[in-house]
């Protein structure tokens, strides 16, 4: 995410305080500046013990380095530097080119893939946006068109031309165009694939809390991120954001920060997986010949990539995309690998990080090895 000034930054806290609930956001933000004071972030953490793990397993050394940087070395006299999930694998451009959404959407066009119905317009004209929203009621999301990754400046379940606006200013503050796609029906998953070979599958779930039947839907949210800190990353690397996407959903659901659910109800409240927690991550086994893991090979292809997380959203994996309506609504050049680690049922895991580190040691032309369950 690129740094913000600090009047950006007040100016995001002050829309966030708007568009939700007040005590719900400033305690939000609370927590989120003691997890900024934290001397080891999480990110930080869950990603040192995941290099650690792979090393480990391949018989290589990792020396860290300052501002959490690793370095790691293999037995054949090989080096290489990881900084949390970024590696050395692709280069600057591949992975500039994977933040473009626009380019990215021509690109996988060109390539056969579906990518979402959207328009993309400058932040200063919005009325394209505003034609394509009130075209059939339906639900939308609103992207920045490039430059950010993690769900910064998204906003999903946008139903109206007030909501429009109000993501609209949302995702202008991370850049000058803005996409808007229309919201595609099915689940999410992330599909990691290295040098066209997929190497581990979760199911996202969207972000949920469950209900004590005396609480709010606000103090849920907060005693969640609470835990979270806790955990020190094993409980989820974001704290959760009663942001716009996170009010939109609840409505969608006939819900607002202040109702209280009865006891035992799950409910989702975010529409982004971005902060979803272990719980909503569920691994699940692919290969190369299922239809819609053939479209994220494809994919990543077009762009370029070795190392590659395919977001993609449908009702049934084993079948193509354009079969099922589904479609390919992310292509993550520096994917995070903490996705494939921190799931629902651990023992079931894929240690993804293992062949990552296997080719950056062994280099462009080194023999490849299956990920270890």
């Amino acid at each position: 995410m690129p740094s913000l000034s600090l009047a950006a930054r007040v100016a995001s806290r002050a829309d966030l305080i708007r568009a939700s609930d007040p005590r719900a956001a400033l305690a939000h933000h609370r927590l989120a500046d003691r997890l900024a004071l934290l001397p080891v972030s999480p990110h930080a953490t869950v990603n040192a013990r995941i290099w650690s793990a792979a090393a480990g397993e391949l018989g290589a050394e990792v020396i860290e380095r300052e501002r959490g940087l690793l370095e790691i070395r293999g037995d054949g006299g090989r080096s290489t530097w990881v900084w949390r999930h970024v590696t050395e694998l692709d280069g600057p451009v591949a992975l500039r080119l994977a933040l473009e959404r626009s380019l990215v959407h021509r690109r996988l066009a060109d390539a056969g893939v579906v990518t979402p119905e959207h328009v993309e317009a400058p932040v200063t004209r919005p009325a394209p946006a505003r034609v394509f929203v009130a075209a059939d009621g339906g639900r939308y999301v609103v992207k920045p068109a490039s430059g950010t990754s993690g769900g910064s400046g998204v906003t999903c379940a946008v139903q109206s031309r007030g909501d429009l606006l109000r993501a609209w200013l949302a995702a202008a503050r991370f850049d000058s165009r803005i996409v808007v796609e229309r919201e595609v029906p099915g689940d999410m998953y992330r599909v990691l694939l290295l040098d066209g070979e997929p190497i581990g599958a979760v199911r996202r779930r969207p972000p949920s809390v469950r209900a004590d039947g005396r609480s709010t839907l606000a103090r849920l949210i907060v005693a969640e991120n609470r835990r979270r800190l806790a955990a020190g990353g094993s409980g989820g690397l974001a704290l959760l954001r009663p942001d716009l996407d996170c009010v939109l959903t609840l409505r969608a659901q006939g819900l607002g920060l202040r109702a209280v659910p009865p006891e035992g109800a799950t409910v989702a409240v975010k529409t982004s997986s971005s902060e979803n927690a272990p719980p909503e991550n569920e691994v699940v086994r692919v290969n190369g010949t299922e239809g819609a893991v053939r479209d994220a090979v494809v994919a990543a292809a077009a762009l370029g990539l070795r190392l590659a997380g395919v977001d993609l959203v449908t009702t049934d994996l084993s079948r193509g995309l354009r079969a099922t309506g589904g479609a390919v609504v992310e292509v993550n050049g520096t994917p995070g690998l903490h996705y494939h680690y921190l799931v629902a049922d651990p023992a079931r895991a894929v240690r993804v990080a293992v062949p990552v580190l296997r080719a950056l040691l062994e280099g462009p032309g080194g023999k490849l090895g299956a990920a270890s369950d």
